[in-house]
């Protein structure tokens, strides 16, 4: 029997946005369909506003960490940060990015421009990675939640672009995941992570 091909996925947000939580939920999901799976994160300077980064590989791997120019899959909460991302993709990857903005503190006070999406996607062009931009807001993401703002279900959203894109685990096991690792938010979290699952089968190449 032929060993499952091994998936390199590299996450990336910025602080509050829930990147160890979206990992945590793949990982647990993973378990579900008896998949083996690695994760690595390094998000100490997320909890201070700059970016936590997650190492996922689904399938066999003798160790969690992904080599610069080695992931497969490239996922961003914040528009910028898939540049700093890029350098771990192959040529071919596929980048699966948030549109949400928030300008880095490092930037702000140097007075570093922030780039344009028009300049984010050239670059990814140039590199052979094949971005889908992912909107703020989806149609059925927001309803019935007056707890949390949107930023923090951006990571569901995008869990549910990303898998609904990619097919990398089933549905069941990722919704079963949601609600065992968020029980409050379960209701807002399962709509957050359906837009996010319609927009990767509606558009899947973009957005």
């Amino acid at each position: 029997m032929a060993e499952e091909p091994t998936t390199n996925i590299v996450l990336i947000g910025i602080g509050g946005q829930g990147a160890l939580t979206m990992m945590e939920m793949l990982a647990l999901a993973a378990e579900q369909a008896e998949r083996e799976i690695r994760v690595l994160s390094r998000v100490s300077l997320a909890r201070l506003g700059g970016a936590g980064v997650c190492h996922i590989r689904l399938g066999p791997a003798s160790s969690p960490a992904i080599r610069p120019g080695e992931a497969d899959i490239l996922v961003t909460l914040e528009l910028s940060e898939v540049l700093r991302a890029l350098p771990m993709a192959r040529q071919g990857a596929r980048a699966f990015v948030s549109t949400y903005r928030r300008l880095p503190i490092a930037a702000g006070v140097a007075g570093v421009r922030y780039p344009t999406r028009s300049e984010i996607e050239h670059t990814l062009t140039e590199r052979d990675v094949h971005g889908t931009f992912v909107p703020e807001q989806l149609p059925g993401s927001t309803a019935g939640d007056e707890q949390t703002g949107q930023t923090e279900r951006i990571n569901m959203v995008m869990l549910g672009v990303l898998c609904g894109a990619m097919e990398l685990l089933p549905r069941r096991a990722l919704e079963e995941a949601i609600a065992l690792r968020l029980p409050r938010f379960a209701v807002q979290s399962l709509q957050a992570f359906d837009a996010g699952w319609q927009f990767a089968k509606i558009s899947p190449t973009g957005g």
